[in-house]
């Protein structure tokens, strides 16, 4: 039996007296419970004294959502919300919303929690605080932000806030800089012993490299540690002799021009991307304001192990300046790029809607739509307050909001960016997803139409890049995951377009970077120029499905043995081993590689058909689980 909605409508729960609500144990046990939606009117009983959600109620496989909205639990009288301790041990879930407003109503005695309630694995955080006078509780489950809103004093909640251990600390070193979650102890997670050793071997690294002055540029995302992060970082490169000029909130692809631009020897971006809230990162780049390559990374990585680093005296200190004027100078450089026709964009009369997740794209987005032309923008979590709304990774489970938003508002579409901007998704007018690999495909198609050329992105990616490409009589190449590596590529066969299915456009006239704003314009005159909707110029492009899914990495894998099953499982298959394991069959791919920014294995499986890639994807994650 596959239940895939629980909902209890308003006639529910009117009558007159009802002591409770009550959902036993084997309620939710049907595999594959999707819902469990208890709207407006179900609780608005006079007299209501419990609802009760038992261990067993959520320990369904693949329950998604646990929906009370605002009205649910307005009703005087109504003394006891309890969800008891197992209650949110069901694996796979990903909401649990209790909306700001249930809370004030008159009668609530109890909203029950108990501490193993929020032990469940996957369960990674819980962090109390203050939002406009209203104490809220985050909890971060399977990296989903979940938010519950109550009017009560924060001291009913010290208990949770001291209690340890609820936050699953985290810290990963890469070739392209450092990632992890902030808070915890030293060499476990990113704290400010971890922020000093690694920009002081960044520093170290520069100074011993001997190319190009001895300053960096230095920009952040809008995540609340962003400014401790930032101090932290300029202060330790300044004390190894490093002049610092701060750029303040700005995007990613801005700081990598903004290096360049000011003839620095390097870069650092504070930002962990898509990773929840309670993630930084410090991104390092070059002097060509590009992603260290795998040498340079790996003997900043050595410097920083071996403390190899000596601070200097106070005479030869760096100094440090602020620069902030770089966004409006990305957004020039993004309006006068050749293949921008601000014309167009201004007599299509676009209605554009913008998620930003409240992060640095709420500034540079809207900024740039406005100065394109576009007629009217609707601004959605635009405000840099870096307390993300929802999952920052702009994938489409977490962007029903906004295409709500474009169909309500008669948008001709919307866009979304994650907090740095260099992954950009897009929404059509009658809110169906673009889709973020389609965001590559449709602006290659744009630039090889006026500028024949190569074309790369990399082995994740879909393969309607290369049949666009071919269809213009161009040639594509992929490369392993990773910006660095797509770069390199794109240099060494002179392409005039690549990226990452993402939603990662890299466009080389501008900069060797992935550039939502870049993407933004051209896609904006590809669109006008085209003169039909959103959706209709997805409809031209080849439809293929990728299907996603992840397994926590506890361990250690061994990649050569996972190769040896899945060839014996598939003796037909094309083996491509550069980034991972990749299989090509005549239809479709699929791949197996380990995570570079989380302790995942991640695997992607591409055909024509959903039904075949779901299959697909299915298929292998049970042979990695033998591992």
């Amino acid at each position: 039996m596959y239940l895939f909605s629980l909902i209890s409508s308003p006639a529910a729960g009117p009558a007159t007296g009802l002591a409770g609500l009550f959902l036993p144990p084997a309620a939710g046990l049907a595999a594959g419970l999707e819902d469990l939606v208890l709207s407006p009117g179900v609780l608005s009983a006079s007299g209501l004294a419990d609802l009760v959600l038992s261990p067993g109620v959520l320990s369904a496989g693949g329950l998604e959502d646990l929906v009370l909205s605002p009205g649910d639990l307005s009703a005087s009288g109504l003394e006891d919300l309890v969800l008891s301790p197992g209650v949110l041990s069901a694996a796979g879930l990903t909401d649990l919303l209790l909306s700001p407003s249930p809370f004030p109503a008159p009668g609530l005695a109890e909203l029950f929690l108990p501490p193993s309630a929020l032990s469940a694995p996957g369960l990674t955080g819980l962090f109390p605080g203050c939002l406009a006078g209203t104490f809220s509780i985050v909890v971060v489950f399977q990296g989903a932000n979940l938010q519950l809103f109550t009017g009560f004093l924060p001291d009913l909640f010290r208990t949770f806030a001291d209690r340890e251990n609820y936050h699953d600390m985290a810290l990963i070193k890469s070739i392209s800089g450092i990632r992890g979650t902030i808070g915890g102890n030293p060499g476990e997670s990113l704290t400010p012993p971890d922020l000093v050793k690694f920009a002081s071997a960044y520093g170290t690294w520069l100074r011993r490299r001997g190319r190009g002055p001895l300053k960096v540029v230095t920009g952040r995302d809008a995540r609340v540690s962003g400014e401790m992060v930032a101090s932290l970082v300029n202060a330790s490169l300044r004390s190894v002799g490093i002049d610092v000029i701060d750029t303040g909130l700005v995007t990613t692809p801005t700081v990598e021009m903004a290096v360049t631009g000011l003839k620095a020897g390097g870069g650092i971006i504070f930002t962990a991307s898509h990773n929840p809230a309670q993630w930084n990162a410090l991104k390092l780049l070059n002097e060509d304001g590009e992603f260290l390559s795998d040498s340079d990374g790996r003997e900043v990585l050595a410097i920083a192990e071996a403390t190899d680093f000596e601070y200097v005296t106070y005479d030869r200190l760096g100094g440090l300046t602020t620069d902030y004027g770089w966004t409006e100078r990305h957004i020039q450089s993004v309006i006068e790029m050749p293949l921008v026709d601000r014309d167009a964009i201004h007599k299509a009369g676009f209605i554009v809607a913008v998620d930003a997740v409240n992060s640095v794209g709420g500034i540079a987005v809207p900024a740039l739509l406005r100065a394109l032309g576009v007629m009217k923008v609707i601004e959605l979590y635009c405000e840099p307050t870096g307390l993300f709304p929802h999952n920052p990774e702009p994938l489409p489970e977490h962007l029903e909001e906004i295409s709500r938003v474009v169909v309500d508002h008669g948008a001709d579409l919307g866009f979304v960016v994650d907090p740095d901007v260099d992954r950009l998704a897009i929404i059509c007018e009658d809110g169906s997803m673009f889709g973020e690999e389609y965001t590559l495909v449709s602006v290659a198609d744009y630039v090889l139409g006026h500028r024949k050329g190569s074309t790369v992105s990399n082995l994740s990616s879909t393969k309607a890049l290369r049949d666009i490409t071919e269809g213009h009589g161009c040639t594509y190449s992929s490369a392993p995951v990773g910006e660095v590596n797509v770069v390199a590529e794109m240099k060494r066969t002179g392409a005039v377009i690549g990226g990452e299915g993402n939603g990662g456009v890299i466009y080389p006239a501008l900069h060797y970077g992935r550039d939502a704003l870049a993407g933004i314009a051209l896609f904006l005159t590809h669109l006008a120029k085209k003169n039909v909707t959103c959706s209709a110029l997805r409809r031209q492009y080849p439809d293929y499905y990728i299907a996603k899914t992840k397994i926590e990495l506890t361990g250690s894998a061994d990649m050569n043995k996972l190769c040896t099953m899945l060839m014996r499982e598939y003796p037909a298959a094309a083996c491509d081993t550069r980034d991972g394991i990749k299989l090509d069959f005549p239809t479709g791919w699929v791949q197996i590689r380990k995570s570079n920014t989380e302790p995942v294995i991640r695997i992607y499986a591409e055909e024509r058909q959903r039904e075949m890639a779901e299959k697909l994807a299915a298929d292998v994650t049970v042979i990695v689980k033998k591992l």
